[in-house]
């Protein structure tokens, strides 16, 4: 007869702690993997989240300068237009006033300067356009320096030096009759930009222009830092893709080098020239990108993937893979105990197929019938504990059959 005994001796992947522990443990790991990919996905947008904010803190503070110095520019076009209009023609009340706004300008102006459409402000004078900047001492600057207590600042009276009304930083705002800031320039080792204002009287006639010069060096200089977890730099183009601020080689945003000369803003600039906001992954770089309003610049940040992924993948997997163990020990000591409280009642139905054997023997009867017409179950060898259970309780009824009959 099949011998009860390697049944109970056999160790295999079918004992039913066995599969308790498999099953358990399986459809845990896959509820942890789907868990871990979402829990990914959330820290992961979260770290383009904070990429996104720290672009747009940046660009905001940009802005925020922009408008402080678009305000002072539509103050002192206020005041020239009252003066205009009550009629005075004084050449040195304008000069005055233009000197008065350029001590009260804002921190990245370099100069200020007013200018009259043909005639205008002076009666005598076609075109005027005194000009205050800041003294770069640095030789074959234009206009004379001016004596104590204004050292420091130049003044020059633009119409002697060039036709200004051909030039855009002047024909741009009369023709558009709005604010304007020009295409950056290179100046006297570094970069500047004309923010224009035109002065517009009540007849809706453009009477002549307010400008501040301002310091693209002073607001690139402020973007000098990392964007998220010491990693990461911002850069900064122009409308035309000029590049005002790189880290990675700030020589080429001191000679204002085109995106051309980088060969990943190259392949990304088509994309993003004419949008306001967005964000791309790029050959293991995130590029974040948003639009400056009031210049139409665009600020990038671009952080490595790495950066976002391994503390992500970290956290994610590390996370995953500590519960999974936790998990596991836990199977594994219920498996245990359940093991301890089977083997007893294992070992006694081996004591009844030992007994049930002998007593057969005893009594001359063969164990051939009742193994064909009970125990061709094949899973009295290969079963678990359970199986096992069952093959010993059909003996029993086989076993009290035989007894009735007799």
């Amino acid at each position: 007869m099949p011998s009860y005994d390697f049944a109970l001796k056999k160790k295999s992947t079918y004992t039913i702690g066995a599969k308790l522990f498999l099953y358990v443990l399986s459809g845990a790991l896959f509820g942890l993997g789907g868990m871990s990919y979402f829990f990914y996905r959330t820290l992961e947008n979260r770290a383009r989240d904070e990429i996104r904010g720290s672009l747009n803190t940046q660009v905001r503070a940009i802005e925020a300068q922009l408008s402080e110095a678009e305000r002072g520019l539509r103050m002192s076009s206020a005041a020239v237009e009252t003066k205009v209009d009550s009629g005075v023609r004084d050449i040195n009340t304008y000069k005055q006033l233009a000197f008065n706004f350029f001590q009260n300008r804002p921190s990245i102006a370099m100069g200020y300067g007013l200018s009259q459409e043909p005639f205008q402000f002076l009666a005598d004078r076609k075109l005027f356009l005194p000009y205050y900047f800041v003294d770069q001492k640095t030789p074959e600057q234009i206009g004379e320096a001016l004596s104590a207590p204004n050292l420091g600042i130049r003044y020059v009276d633009v119409a002697s030096l060039e036709d200004y009304t051909q030039q855009d930083y002047v024909r741009l705002p009369v023709t558009l009759k709005k604010a304007v800031l020009t295409e950056p320039f290179p100046w006297h080792g570094i970069t500047m930009s004309t923010f224009v204002v035109p002065i517009i009287n009540d007849r809706n006639q453009v009477i002549g222009t307010t400008a501040f010069d301002i310091s693209v060096t002073a607001l690139s200089t402020k973007v000098q830092t990392s964007v998220i977890k010491d990693n990461g730099y911002f850069v900064i183009l122009s409308e035309k893709g000029k590049l005002l601020a790189y880290p990675p080689n700030p020589q080429k945003a001191t000679n204002l080098k085109s995106y051309t000369d980088i060969p990943k803003l190259k392949t990304l600039w088509q994309q993003i020239q004419h949008s306001q906001a967005g964000l791309i992954l790029r050959d293991g770089d995130y590029w974040v990108y948003q639009r400056i309003k009031g210049a139409n610049w665009l600020m990038l940040a671009v952080v490595p993937q790495s950066v976002v992924l391994l503390p992500v993948l970290f956290i994610t997997v590390g996370g995953a893979v500590g519960a999974g163990i936790v998990l596991a020990f836990v199977v594994a000591l219920f498996v245990r105990q359940l093991n301890r409280r089977l083997h007893p009642i294992l070992e006694e139905c081996k004591k009844l197929a030992q007994a049930d054997s002998e007593r057969l023997q005893r009594l001359n009867q063969s164990t051939e019938a009742i193994e064909n017409q009970h125990y061709k179950d094949s899973s009295f060898q290969t079963g678990d504990e359970i199986s096992i259970l069952e093959q010993s309780f059909r003996q029993m009824t086989a076993q009290l059959q035989l007894s009735f009959e007799e």
